[in-house]
């Protein structure tokens, strides 16, 4: 029986446990405050019916009816990041989930990449509820979810050429994923749930849009490098990098309630953009100079993503360039200002 309701709408139970009910505030649309960040970001997620159970350590949150709503409400942290209700339902999985197995893949749906890397505890849930431990060289699809155990990491390559590389805590939710490498208009859509992840993007954001969709902004990817750093407080802090063949692009990083309002663009690989949350889905937003604490995590990052990269050039799952025929492209893009130079007269 209820107790009450607080201005957040949560309602205190006898059973000890937390029902919280959805309310509406301007511009953000339907949401529901999850009290305790870690079970928000780290949880698990159950269905029971049409009700979504997010519990962990002991703690757990009911949202009645959360499936019930055509549109799913979005789901914050008491310091404003946000989920949105289509990671809440792939985080939660399907109505009727298979059981466990050591495979179960999509039958008759194309891989949209592979598994590089593993250590330590890396799992993947495919749509239809099937739960797998991850292998270096397992086949990913359009709805999986991956995720990183602690003291972990995992590496992922995409048809595209396309490779993150996911640190301890991470959740990845593949929720788009569309690659013709003879297309211009190609596009992805990734979720990255927390943690800290570095990425080189390729095809489908050279020849389409790929954004990567996290709890303080959208990353717009504009054929480039970069990555996200998160911590415990909610701040998140997101970097440009230079691609393995030196190229810098530019990241674009937008509003999660109104991805057409651009909150921040980077241009820079000398500056990081730095969000501190200050309310529901309301953020400070600076651009700062990199610490050399972070320019080293930075350099490390990017270092991994680039082994997982060049790792997916060989994936049979690749359909851009190859890479023999790409690398003798930048040797020949190397060469030319040297050519022009000898060409000048004296």
């Amino acid at each position: 029986m209820f107790r009450g309701v607080d201005e957040l709408g949560h309602h205190d139970t006898a059973a000890g446990g937390l029902k919280l009910t959805p309310v509406v505030r301007e511009h953000l649309g339907l949401i529901v405050t999850v009290p305790d960040a870690e079970v928000l970001f780290k949880g698990d997620y159950h269905r029971s019916g049409t009700d979504l159970i997010l519990s962990r350590n002991g703690k757990n949150f009911v949202v009645p009816d959360y499936f019930g709503h055509a549109q799913r409400p979005t789901l914050l942290s008491p310091e404003g990041a946000a989920l949105s209700g289509r990671v809440a339902e792939a985080l939660a999985g399907p109505e009727h989930p298979v059981h466990y197995a050591q495979t179960g893949a999509p039958s008759g749906q194309p891989p949209v990449g592979r598994i590089e890397k593993v250590v330590g505890t890396v799992t993947v849930q495919h749509a239809s509820g099937v739960v797998a431990q991850a292998n270096v060289g397992d086949p990913v699809f359009q709805g999986d979810v991956i995720e990183v155990g602690s003291n972990s990491a995992a590496g992922v390559s995409f048809t595209d050429g396309t490779a993150l590389n996911c640190s301890a805590g991470v959740r990845l939710i593949i929720n788009e994923f569309v690659y013709d490498p003879n297309s211009t208009a190609n596009s992805a859509v990734l979720s990255v749930v927390e943690g800290t992840m570095s990425f080189i993007a390729n095809g489908v954001a050279k020849t389409g849009d790929m954004r990567i969709e996290t709890p303080a902004a959208h990353i717009g990817i504009r054929g480039t490098a970069g990555g996200m750093l998160s911590s415990t407080s909610g701040e998140v802090k997101y970097y440009l990098a230079a691609d393995p063949d030196g190229h810098i692009g530019q990241i674009v990083l937008a509003d999660p309630s109104d991805p057409s309002h651009v909150l921040s663009t980077l241009t820079s690989t000398e500056l990081i953009a730095v969000f501190t949350p200050t309310g529901a889905l309301q953020f400070n937003i600076q651009q700062l100079q990199i610490s050399p604490t972070d320019q080293q995590t930075i350099s490390n990052l990017s270092g991994q993503a680039a082994t997982v990269y060049f790792q997916g050039l060989q994936s049979p799952y690749y359909q851009g360039v190859p890479q023999q025929q790409q690398q003798q492209q930048q040797q020949q893009q190397q060469n030319q200002p040297d050519q022009q130079q000898k060409q000048q007269p004296d």
